[in-house]
């Protein structure tokens, strides 16, 4: 953890979706560890499926990393339950200094490695169970999580938290920021309050889609938006509330729209905003620094244009262009009642329902991920909320 606000902090939602997986992929070591380690002797609970422990980044097996952040298992083990505890808190906290030293290169990392190693909490619950009764176990297991979380104390100040805050978390100080076009490096680090040598300092070495121009990240966030770091892994806002364009053959067949799709495609990074006319102007090109300044007022004259003859089509075809887009959110009301057992006639089938419900919640999220794919919308996160697109 902190599991919720890593998740909620998001900008955009490719940082939701980033964030979510990249907690999930952490979870996936510690069980890796843990099937490694008590290869007989392990019962996983919570999630199901439990086979699938392979490092997933690839872009067509990210629907794996959208899962319960949720581990959960029974060991049958003489080992002390702390320093199983304490060797899962390292596997994670390793793989997550792993990930930041490849994403902020070796050179960089060690002006960072103070905030990410105070970034990451790992904290376990276990307790015996006596007689095999796995009911009263587990409820004595739900005490005492519910008291770690209550003792939590909060650390918000770090050595080294100091000048200005990242734009996403809004609570870590700034690592990581790029330059905008003719901006000097001293100048960057005095308005960020920090020292130039303290700050990793990017001009155009990075990809739009990490880290834009004039903008600046924590350490945390920079490693979270590197985690899914190819282009459109998840796609934008902006092209979700376009899908009727982008979904629609009879406007994609058009020579208007492939002309336009080659020019945006030549930037180097596919700015979807531009399918909206009010982005379509020069103080939005130069604010976001799109193609160079010489070539700026012509590439922008040729989109207009291809622009009005792909709306030009819309209408005809009723297909009408917005920036809305809707967002549902939802959970299972009574999931925390309903695993205590209260409806279970059968206490002896506590530990059988407890599974049942893991294989029935893990179909349900693939189901449901199966079914919301473009056009319809896009899910964000699945966990235990929901937020879909």
């Amino acid at each position: 953890g902190p599991v919720q606000s890593f998740i909620d902090q998001a900008r955009k939602t490719q940082d939701m979706f980033a964030g979510s997986g990249l907690i999930t992929h952490l979870r996936r070591k510690a069980m890796a560890y843990l099937k490694t380690a008590f290869t007989n002797s392990i019962d996983f609970i919570t999630p199901f499926n439990i086979d699938q422990i392979e490092e997933v980044l690839e872009e067509e097996d990210l629907r794996k990393l959208q899962h319960l952040n949720k581990l959960e298992c029974i060991l049958s083990t003489d080992q002390e339950i702390n320093q199983i505890g304490k060797a899962l808190k390292e596997s994670c906290e390793k793989e997550f200094l792993r990930l930041a030293e490849v994403f902020l290169t070796p050179n960089e990392f060690p002006k960072h490695k103070t905030q990410i190693s105070n970034f990451i909490e790992c904290a376990f619950a276990a307790n015996e169970i006596i007689d095999d009764n796995y009911k009263q176990a587990y409820h004595e297991q739900q005490e005492l999580i519910t008291a770690i979380k209550q003792s939590r104390q909060l650390n918000q100040y770090h050595q080294g938290e100091n000048g200005k805050k990242c734009s996403v978390d809004k609570t870590h100080s700034i690592q990581v920021y790029r330059l905008k076009s003719g901006e000097a490096s001293a100048k960057a680090a005095q308005k960020l309050y920090r020292k130039e040598e303290d700050i990793t300092i990017l001009n155009n070495t990075e990809n739009v889609w990490v880290i834009e121009p004039g903008e600046g990240l924590s350490a945390i966030t920079f490693v979270k938006r590197k985690f899914l770091n190819k282009a459109h892994t998840y796609p934008s806002t902006a092209k979700l509330a376009a899908y009727n364009f982008f979904a629609n053959e009879e406007i994609k067949q058009t020579p208007a729209f492939k002309a336009f799709q080659s020019i945006v495609n030549e930037l180097d990074h596919s700015n979807d905003q531009l399918f909206f006319k009010e982005n379509l102007n020069i103080d939005y090109f130069t604010k976001h620094e799109l193609f160079g300044v010489n070539a700026r007022e012509a590439k922008l004259q040729e989109l207009v244009e291809h622009f009005k003859a792909i709306a030009k089509k819309a209408n005809a075809s009723s297909l009408f262009s917005n920036s809305y887009y809707g967002v549902i959110k939802f959970d299972g009301d009574n999931s925390n009642k309903m695993l205590s057992g209260i409806w279970l006639q059968d206490d002896s089938q506590f530990l059988s329902f407890h599974k049942a419900y893991s294989e029935a919640q893990y179909h349900f999220v693939k189901a449901l991920m199966d079914f919301i794919q473009p056009p319809i919308g896009k899910v964000v996160y699945s966990g235990e909320d929901f937020l879909i697109f």
